[in-house]
């Protein structure tokens, strides 16, 4: 009898610190976490079209799970963007996504809806226009 109960009592502890680390994770700022990386937050430049993105017109991917992913090359280089998103993606985020006239334009594709900022790390950029 002692057996079980314990048996019940660690699944119990065990489902416990699942729900506190699940909680957890989705109450995280991913914005606040970027900008503490070295991130600047361009999104009102962005939307205000004062903002260029400084890569190259064309098709990207992206490469993120939750609420965030970056913006890569379709040959996985860095392009220094990461988009956050409002509602949180199980499994991997992929593109593509587009970029167009000169930078001034962004196509999210699906995650368009979900869109919430747009950082930058000019560090990370691996394809600078």
């Amino acid at each position: 009898m002692n057996r079980s109960y314990s048996k019940i009592r660690h699944m119990q502890e065990s489902n416990e610190r699942l729900e506190k680390r699940m909680l957890s994770e989705q109450n995280i700022d991913n914005r606040k976490v970027y900008l503490s990386k070295g991130y600047v937050d361009v999104t009102d430049g962005f939307n205000n079209e004062t903002y260029a993105l400084q890569i190259v017109d064309g098709p990207y991917e992206c490469d993120g799970s939750g609420y965030s992913f970056r913006i890569v090359t379709n040959d996985n280089k860095d392009t220094g963007y990461v988009v956050v998103i409002s509602s949180g993606v199980r499994g991997m985020i992929t593109g593509p996504i587009t970029v167009s006239d000169n930078g001034a334009s962004i196509d999210l594709g699906e995650w368009g809806n979900s869109f919430q900022s747009l950082l930058y790390n000019e560090k990370l950029n691996q394809v600078k226009k």
